[in-house]
């Protein structure tokens, strides 16, 4: 496995990042309805540890998790 994966809250947004690597995503929740939003600013790693597209799928699935940990969502 790569990296470990790491999420934290700051403010109103949930960062999630791979240990080691440049790759970052944020999420928020919506203000509308119970779900996770992720913010247009991905930043990926060009070391080629894995694709965009596995870190997009690795960050939505820790994000999530700690989405209905704080009751963001259901």
């Amino acid at each position: 496995m790569q990296g470990e994966i790491k999420v934290e809250i700051e403010g109103d947004l949930m960062v999630v990042s791979l240990h080691g690597t440049s790759y970052r995503a944020i999420y928020f929740k919506s203000p509308l309805e119970p779900k996770l939003i992720q913010a247009p600013n991905l930043t990926v790693s060009k070391d080629g540890s894995m694709t965009q597209k596995e870190f997009e799928a690795i960050a939505w699935k820790a994000a999530t998790a700690k989405a209905r940990e704080l009751r963001w969502i259901v």
